[in-house]
């Protein structure tokens, strides 16, 4: 068995490649479908993330989403589609993909969707998740990274990094991650060039993102 990845196909193997469709608005609405406050904060995080690092701002919108997040299990079907159209990816059960994300096609009416694999152990905390369980809030953060149109990146301290990373939290962009969603929508109005720092670990920026903490367990996700 391979190690646990994300399910979308690496395309390029340029560390630096934004795809070509991209939004043509920076606001954007999102919804999670059927899930309790705890997941609703962590993915409101995920989003925050995002917003933190370009011009973009997000939302939730229940009714018409531009990107639509859901568990999935096994073989499934598109959540938006109004025909029950398959997804064209499977998930094949606990430590396979994780999940998985469908990037923007250039239609008007499109919707983004993500499919989180409802038979993975998830920590939905935004705190470090132990042995056994997936991090919620850095498996979201990558695929807004697809919806939003950005590839996998072959750096390992990437939030782009299509394997679950050995450290999942606290999320932090590189100076790539930035540069790259950047490059599709711009900085945020005012905001400070990113300062690069020289250590023995890869490059990364010194913007984080602090993160409130819960004490809920780690669950089994069972929403339906």
């Amino acid at each position: 068995m391979g190690k646990p990845r994300c399910g979308v196909e690496d395309i390029s193997k340029r560390t630096f490649a934004p795809l070509s469709d991209k939004w043509p608005r920076k606001h954007l609405k999102w919804n999670f479908h059927l899930i309790n406050d705890i997941i609703l904060k962590t993915t409101r995080a995920a989003f925050d993330l995002w917003a933190a690092n370009s011009s973009l701002t997000f939302e939730r919108d229940s009714l018409n989403p531009d990107i639509l997040i859901s568990f999935r299990e096994g073989r499934h079907a598109m959540l938006y589609s109004r025909r029950n159209e398959p997804c064209s990816s499977a998930f094949r059960g606990p430590n396979g993909d994780v999940a998985h994300a469908f990037f923007l096609t250039g239609d008007p009416n499109f919707v983004s969707e993500v499919h989180v694999d409802k038979a993975e152990t998830w920590h939905i905390q935004l705190t470090k998740n132990p042995p056994g369980t997936y991090n919620l809030l850095q498996t979201l953060t990558l695929e807004i990274g697809h919806a939003l149109g950005l590839p996998h990146t072959f750096r390992e301290d990437s939030v782009m990094f299509a394997f679950v990373p050995e450290k999942t939290f606290p999320v932090q962009f590189t100076l790539e991650d930035v540069f790259s969603i950047q490059h599709l929508y711009g900085a945020k109005e005012n905001a400070k060039v990113p300062k690069v720092i020289t250590t023995t670990t890869p490059t990364t920026t010194t913007t984080t993102t602090t993160i409130a903490t819960t004490t809920t367990k780690d669950v089994e996700i069972d929403l339906f």
